[in-house]
């Protein structure tokens, strides 16, 4: 067994960031939160690289059931329609298994391609890149809580904060429009 003991970690991962006072709602701290910690890591640890959120979708299976599955064509068949028409099929975890490749692509679409208005649909999206991230992956049972399975079928996404993009990407977002993608979500919505 290989000594790791001197390897130093290259990733700091934020899980949770959210303004819990009441009577801060709508004031965003986040931004200066974000970029005060980021600058913080690599200052006092120059060997992180990496900044990364494990962030929630809180909104992914309400948009698929109130919107998605509503419309002409669906990327599932007849018979998986059928399926993730239910209510609690996502507890169902061969089920969920079998739709895999198709729920990571239709959750990469509805991040990247669903919008409110010039913005994306969901919250914690609108969040982060107005803050300068990117975002970086879906990930495939994340989240298998209860909370976690009602939301999202267990998926989570990782929002990357690149120290050296985190400006450029918040001005394209806000002035543009332009949401900051990684090439492997990318791929997911092709």
């Amino acid at each position: 067994m290989a000594d790791t003991s001197h390897v130093n970690p290259d990733t700091a991962i934020f899980y949770s960031i959210s303004n819990c006072q009441d009577g801060l709602k709508g004031i965003s701290f986040g931004n200066f939160l974000i970029k005060q910690v980021v600058d913080f890591i690599c200052s006092e640890s120059p060997h992180i690289k990496n900044y990364c959120t494990l962030s929630p979708i809180p909104k992914f299976l309400k948009w698929m059931k109130k919107d998605y599955l509503n419309r002409k064509t669906t990327i599932f068949t007849k018979p998986e329609l059928k399926l993730v028409s239910q209510d609690d099929w996502f507890l169902n975890s061969s089920l969920r298994k079998r739709l895999r490749v198709k729920l990571t692509e239709l959750c990469a679409q509805y991040l990247c391609l669903e919008k409110k208005g010039n913005h994306p649909y969901d919250p914690v999206t609108r969040f982060h890149l107005g803050n300068g991230a990117e975002i970086e992956k879906v990930n495939w049972e994340a989240d298998l809580s209860t909370r976690g399975l009602h939301q999202s079928a267990g998926m989570m996404v990782n929002y990357r904060y690149n120290p050296a993009k985190i400006i450029s990407n918040h001005e394209s977002y806000i002035n543009d429009g332009r949401l900051a993608v990684s090439n492997r979500v990318k791929k997911l919505l092709q």
